[in-house]
This record gives C-alpha cells, sequence and structure tokens, in this order.
C-alpha cells in the first residue's frame, strides 16, 4: 500500500475497481464502495501524507459522468469560512492549500451491497454501440426505482461465470433484454430467465427483426434513447408495484 511504502505521492490516478470485470457488480455501488474504502483510509490516516489530489479515469464517457452524479450525490462541498486557517495535514503541522472541505451524505454512509440487495439483472450485448441506451435509458430506470442494476461483460459463458449469471438471474426481482443486434448471449440469458420464471423485459430497435420466437412476447419498441426511457421506466414501476 501507498501508505505502507510511505511512497511520496501528490497526486494518485485510478479506475473503479470491480467494474471492467465479468462479475457483474452495480457501476454506481461498485464506485460507492470504493469511496468509502478510501474515507476509511482518510479517517484512519493511511494515506501517503503529501497526498493532494485523487483523480478517477475511465475510457466511457458515459461512466465518467455516472462517477460525477455519484460524487454529487454523495458529497456536499462546502466552501471553508471566513478567514479560515488552512487544514493540517494528520500528524504534521503543514497547511494543506484545500479550497473545499468535504462532506458526506447520510445516504453514501448506508450499508455495501451484499449478493441479497435487490437488483435488476441486465441482458445485452457488451459493445460502446449500446452505451447510451444503458447509461441514458435502464440504468436510470433501474435507479429511480432504488434497485441495483447489474449486467455482466461476457464474451463466452464458462464455468463458474455461467453458474454466476445463472444464480444473478434466479435472484432478480427483474430481467432486462436489449435484443438490439441479435446476441445470441443475450438469447441464452433470456431464455434462463424465461425457464426460472423471471419477470423478464424485452427491448428492440424499432429496425430490430426479431426471430419468430419472441414476436409473440411483448416487446418495448423505441426509437429514440429519451422514448425507451420514458417506456421503461413505467414498465418497470408496472411490473414491480
Amino acid at each position: 500500500a501507498l501508505w505502507d511504502s510511505k511512497t511520496e505521492v501528490r497526486h494518485l490516478v485510478m479506475t473503479a475497481h470491480g467494474i471492467q470485470t465479468a462479475l457483474g457488480l452495480d457501476e454506481e455501488e461498485a464506485f460507492r464502495s470504493l469511496l468509502l474504502g478510501m474515507v476509511d483510509a482518510y479517517q484512519a490516516q493511511h494515506y501517503p501524507p503529501t497526498l493532494e489530489r485523487v483523480t478517477f479515469v475511465d475510457r466511457k464517457p458515459n461512466r465518467v459522468r455516472l462517477f460525477q452524479q455519484a460524487l454529487d450525490q454523495y458529497f456536499i462541498f462546502q466552501a471553508p469560512a471566513a478567514n479560515a486557517p488552512a487544514p493540517l495535514l494528520p500528524g504534521a503541522a503543514i497547511p494543506v492549500e484545500a479550497e473545499y472541505d468535504e462532506v458526506s451524505t447520510p445516504e453514501f454512509h448506508k450499508p455495501e451491497a451484499t449478493a441479497a440487495t435487490p437488483h435488476v439483472f441486465v441482458a445485452m450485448p457488451f459493445k460502446d454501440t449500446y452505451d447510451d441506451q444503458f447509461y441514458l435509458a435502464i440504468q436510470p430506470s433501474v435507479k429511480e426505482i432504488g434497485l441495483l442494476c447489474e449486467r455482466m461483460d461476457l464474451d463466452a459463458f464458462t464455468g463458474e461465470i455461467t453458474e454466476r449469471m445463472f444464480e444473478r438471474i434466479e435472484s432478480a426481482r427483474l430481467v432486462i433484454a436489449l435484443l438490439d443486434g441479435s446476441n445470441p448471449n443475450v438469447y441464452l440469458e433470456v431464455g434462463y430467465a424465461w425457464g426460472v420464471r423471471a419477470k423478464t423485459v424485452l427491448i428492440a430497435h424499432k429496425e430490430e427483426p426479431l426471430p419468430f420466437d419472441v414476436r409473440g412476447h411483448r416487446v418495448l419498441i423505441y426509437d429514440k434513447i429519451y422514448q425507451l426511457k420514458e417506456m421503461l421506466g413505467v414498465e418497470l414501476k408496472r411490473l414491480l408495484a
């Protein structure tokens, strides 16, 4: 650890752990868990005394916006009082140039999610092409009803990962499936969800050709992303009321 090694660090750049994996973690919850760990380290003074800044990086612009929204939600930035002295480094008499003091909200300190925390499982192609559908429509709609939003980054289903996927579908309050792109993995997840009688919401763009065995089921057909969010919000409330 940086604190144990007594490394002199002023600017720490990091990714949010647990997101770019096949574990299917809710992205906002994974980020909050990381922040909780950092707050614990700060309160225990287990960080390099020279540290001035922490930067989170990610290659997906939509995910960066999600992280910024989480910071805005969980932290209240209060300007220091006029003529207030600069805060001091832990265990030292060295002023720190800080424009704001961070005050976390009670919601930030709620217990971390567990495997039993209610969630929605999302089956969709894991391609950048469909980021807007996920970040601008599916994920916000799920968050609005107070549930975790999980999807698994899978190119192939093998071994323990497959078992975890089956378990998360079985335990989900509801399964949302984006059928765009005719991804075979998505249809496998849908078939399993039907097999275990999980509530399922099917979504497809109006230009997406649907196979015959899906046409007889209710499918939310969308054109614009905002329309998808509106329709999905209504459908989730109807099914989970």
